[in-house]
């Protein structure tokens, strides 16, 4: 028995078995090393939560396993010498001491597995600043409508002014991710990283550190420090798409940042300092959800220095042809057609579908329809569109023979939904079933005041 004894202290893995009372029992040396501590008899009868803190919290779990009810409990675990294991809490076969707990020392997978993580973050970068060579330029904006035109007047004038925070607001699809690339293009920047990220698509209990960083040792399996977004961008562009959705604790965290320029990465006291341009993005009017309490109100006003209303597309009817022509011209190059145009049924049939996925429903349209392409007319059947998002079945009014004045029927709908609530434009929106920035549009298109 001494030599097994013997074996057992010496093991790379560390084991202790627990009694009913969950305190200490046999144990071996590497379990010492865990709990940093060399007094082997001193940790006896010592309850496994004053030896292990971490542990605190999972009382009713450990019970269940020493009963029976529970057979294997696994969890990561990082001891204050910053050495990560994989734990693992199972039931033992002793009456006396019916829990067997053992440490396995993960720290160097883990380490790769975070050196890992950092490089596919660096990577990402590396890849957005591709993205950046490639200098998407203002003249790739297509469009000839108004509000095409005042974008592509202003995007040159606050390329300039690189300290201005922007925000972009418009639906899913009208292109802000482009936009706010295109106005990094438009700056002294354009060889700088534009850093993207989408505040939706990160769980909001990694995007603080996805952020700001975080050093080693920060939570479970930190056993690295690695920087964050906002560092990688020092020197070019950040942009937050999709900002509404945001977390209220992570945005007094922003707003400090704007306010200063400096950050704290998660777990330090060391403050860092960067210079970047701050762009965001939303689907939703932010002023909505400052009503709303989502979100910050002085958040709000910190990020509207200069506001940008990307229009839907149904509302830029003679762009919609324009923007489906460029589409073709480039799918032609990447599959090797020879697409000429579209027909007048393939036209009336995109007009009249109310593109709620705006340019990006229409540029996944035309790339399928190119797809199966034979001749060099686009014909209506070649395009693939639900039948319930057009505007003719939404729409079934008796038309009279002498026909109407659209433009006129819209003008007079406007004036009396605002005259109805009394000049209040977000219940006017309501009355008509429109956002608050399409409304606006609509005003400012027929100068309604």
């Amino acid at each position: 028995m001494k030599v097994v004894d013997h074996i057992l202290s010496k093991a790379k893995i560390a084991f202790a078995l627990i009694n009913h009372n969950l305190e200490l029992g046999d144990h071996n040396d590497a379990f010492l090393d865990i709990c940093s501590s060399t007094e082997k008899d001193a940790f006896r009868t010592k309850q496994i939560f004053d030896l292990i803190p971490e542990f605190i919290g999972l009382e009713n779990q450990l019970k269940k396993i020493s009963s029976g009810n529970e057979k294997l409990f696994n969890i990561p675990y990082l001891n204050r010498g910053n050495k990560a294991y994989n734990c693992c809490i199972e039931s033992y076969t002793d009456s006396k001491t019916p829990l067997l707990i053992t440490f396995q020392e993960i720290t160097e997978q883990a380490s790769l597995k975070q050196k890992l993580s950092q490089k596919e973050n660096e990577i990402n970068i590396l890849k957005a600043q591709l993205s950046t060579q490639n200098k998407i330029a203002l003249s790739e904006i297509i469009g000839e409508s108004a509000a095409i035109q005042k974008i592509k007047m202003i995007v040159p004038r606050i390329g300039k002014i690189e300290t201005s925070r922007i925000l972009l607001e418009g639906e899913t699809g009208t292109g802000k991710s482009m936009l706010a690339q295109v106005i990094h293009n438009s700056s002294s920047k354009i060889n700088k990283p534009f850093v993207e990220i989408n505040c939706a698509a990160i769980p909001e209990t990694l995007l603080e550190a996805e952020l700001f960083g975080n050093i080693k040792g920060a939570f479970t399996n930190a056993v690295a420090d690695r920087i964050g977004l906002i560092e990688s961008a020092n020197g070019g562009t950040l942009f937050l798409d999709e900002i509404s959705e945001l977390p209220l604790n992570l945005q007094a965290k922003l707003l400090s940042f704007l306010e200063t320029r400096k950050f704290r990465q998660l777990g330090s006291n060391k403050e860092k300092m960067v210079q970047l341009r701050l762009i965001a993005a939303t689907n939703k009017g932010l002023a909505k959800c400052v009503e709303e309490g989502t979100f910050r109100e002085d958040l709000f006003y910190r990020l509207n220095v200069v506001l940008l209303t990307l229009p839907a597309l149904r509302e830029m009817e003679n762009d919609l042809i324009l923007l489906a022509n460029h589409f073709i011209a480039n799918f032609n190059m990447l599959f090797n057609k020879k697409v000429k145009n579209l027909s007048a049924s393939a036209t009336k049939k995109l007009l009249n579908h109310s593109w709620p996925g705006n340019v990006r429903e229409l540029s996944n349209c035309i790339e399928q329809a190119m797809i199966f392409a034979e001749s060099e007319t686009l014909e209506a059947d070649d395009f693939v569109i639900r039948k319930n998002t057009t505007i003719e079945n939404k729409l079934d009014y008796n038309i009279p023979s002498s026909g109407i004045d659209l433009e006129k029927m819209e003008i007079e709908f406007l004036k009396s939904a605002l005259t109805k609530s009394n000049g209040n434009k977000s219940n006017a929106a309501k009355l008509l079933g429109l956002s608050r920035d399409t409304l606006r549009y609509r005003l400012e298109k027929y100068n309604i005041s």
